[in-house]
């Protein structure tokens, strides 16, 4: 009997110390989480400008009507706009 109780106390403690180390996971977990809601509001702010922005570009160019090509640091074109204007085989 003396033994049985010996090892349930032994469970016990272990089990405890299991919950303890599972409060300070999920303690972890929840400051991981907070953080990752901080820079997801981030990054939706960030994407509604740059969907500003682009609008705002878009209805530029549709106003002004001027051919405009957009091109990268290796000169490949990335982007370009028409408007009214003699059309080029490039």
């Amino acid at each position: 009997m003396r033994s049985t109780n010996e090892e349930l106390h032994s469970v016990n403690e272990e089990m405890q110390s299991t919950n303890e180390e599972l409060e300070t996971s999920k303690e972890e977990l929840q400051s991981v989480n907070e953080e990752l809601h901080t820079v997801n509001i981030r990054l939706t702010e960030k994407n509604e400008e740059l969907d500003r922005t682009n609008s705002d570009l878009r209805n530029l160019f549709d106003s002004t009507q001027i051919a405009t090509v957009f091109l990268d640091r290796y000169l490949i074109i990335r982007n370009f706009y028409s408007g009214r204007c003699l059309r080029y085989i490039i």
